[in-house]
């Protein structure tokens, strides 16, 4: 069936599993408008498997963020909270359609949202989040609010609010978390040449939290500057308001 929609931030991706030898491009659609022609809110999930690496780079090189395509599909098969299929021809821009165009600019616009606490949020739809500035513990961070699966911030937000509570605890709790979990590992792996064995406190020291995203279940991402201990690589502890701390991982 042929579709037309407006491509969802951040545009096309792709990738492959493992050793298979091909390809498969991804992206997203929403608005999109049906075989009938009615105008669908809910995001239509798109994959082309098959592709080598370089028929991937040049395909999503043609799929940019809120462009308006048509394309041919198989038969959508309807999920919890969006639908997916696969596509079956290269799509196309297509700027005929007056309805989907106008969406296309509205979802550019900017949209704010106001937090007591937290004042003014961006929000970020090639991540589907807010963002802000917010105070730590005397230091400015970056705070992301995720959406739950209706799209709302609210519980997010509740969430952040509890933890920002309680934040001299959690500094005090990441900082412990990521010695106990990752000090064993930066002197028996990570040392530079000439560097000596780093001790807890100068590990505490040099490390400094950088983000916070706070997600709709209760999760939390601590995302910390190495400060050098792992060559620039960043630290990210996940945690949960109800569970205490999970994982701490070097990322990046």
């Amino acid at each position: 069936m042929e579709v037309k929609g407006v491509v969802h931030p951040p545009g096309a991706g792709g990738g492959k599993v493992g050793k298979e030898e091909f390809w498969t491009l991804r992206f997203t659609l929403q608005p999109w408008r049906n075989h009938e022609g009615r105008i669908q809110e809910s995001k239509l999930s798109l994959s082309r498997p098959g592709l080598t690496r370089e028929e991937l780079k040049e395909q999503m090189a043609m799929i940019s963020s809120y462009e308006v395509l048509k394309l041919k599909i198989s038969q959508p098969e309807a999920k919890e909270a969006f639908f997916m299929a696969r596509i079956l021809d290269e799509p196309v821009k297509f700027e005929e359609d007056g309805e989907l165009n106008e969406l296309s600019l509205k979802l550019q616009e900017p949209l704010t949202l106001t937090d007591a606490r937290f004042g003014t949020l961006s929000f970020d739809r090639s991540l589907n989040w807010f963002e802000c500035a917010a105070d730590w513990q005397g230091k400015r961070i970056h705070l992301y609010i995720a959406l739950d699966k209706e799209d709302s911030a609210e519980a997010s937000l509740e969430n952040a609010g509890r933890l920002f509570l309680e934040s001299s605890d959690w500094e005090a709790k990441i900082r412990d978390f990521a010695v106990e979990s990752l000090l064993e590992l930066k002197n028996d792996t990570w040392l530079d040449e000439d560097e000596e064995m780093v001790n807890a406190a100068e590990f505490k020291e040099r490390i400094s939290l950088q983000t916070i995203t706070v997600y709709a279940n209760g999760d939390f991402e601590f995302c910390l500057n190495d400060g050098g201990l792992f060559w620039g690589h960043a630290i990210l502890i996940a945690a949960n308001l109800s569970n205490g701390l999970k994982t701490a991982n070097i990322v990046g």
